[in-house]
């Protein structure tokens, strides 16, 4: 946090968030911690339990993370290379037990023989919504080893949640 210099003695400026918030210095430092709590229970630790949508359309049901951090859930893609109907497939990970925890977690695709991870953290909008971002790594199966160079591939999704 820092004061811009030359305000005059009635008002200061405080940076928070990269926005700028104007407190009156009656209380100076009571009400820039006052302002801060605020800010801080405003922003609650990021709960998964819920339904998460990315930029694709395609979308995953979380459960509650238990307390070492484990997680399930479902997920359902809307893309896909293969030439086969697309099922809901489990899913399974863990989180941190942080305000703004990092995650990981693994789909096991039914309707092919592939498996995507991928890790990230979750953080919040200024309003308090929570988003994932995440970073993903897609292995599919090859017939021989020659071909592993073709068979990963590698992508980033934001997940924001809607239920």
């Amino acid at each position: 946090m820092r004061t811009p210099e030359g305000t005059d003695s009635g008002t200061q400026l405080f940076a928070h968030s990269g926005t700028m918030k104007k407190t009156c210095c009656a209380g100076g430092v009571q009400t820039l911690a006052l302002l801060l709590a605020l800010c801080a229970a405003a922003r609650a630790q990021c709960d998964l339990e819920g339904t998460w949508i990315n930029e694709l359309n395609s979308n995953m049901t979380l459960s509650k993370a238990e307390g070492n951090g484990l997680f399930s859930g479902v997920y359902n893609t809307r893309v896909s290379l293969m030439n086969t109907t697309i099922i809901t497939s489990p899913l399974v990970g863990y989180q941190q037990s942080l305000k703004e925890p990092t995650i990981g977690f693994t789909v096991n695709w039914k309707f092919s023989g592939s498996i995507t991870s991928w890790v990230g953290q979750c953080f919040h909008t200024p309003q308090g919504d929570p988003f994932l971002v995440t970073t993903w790594l897609l292995r599919s199966q090859v017939g021989k080893v020659e071909d592993t160079w073709t068979s990963t591939r590698v992508g980033q999704d934001v997940f924001f949640r809607i239920m």
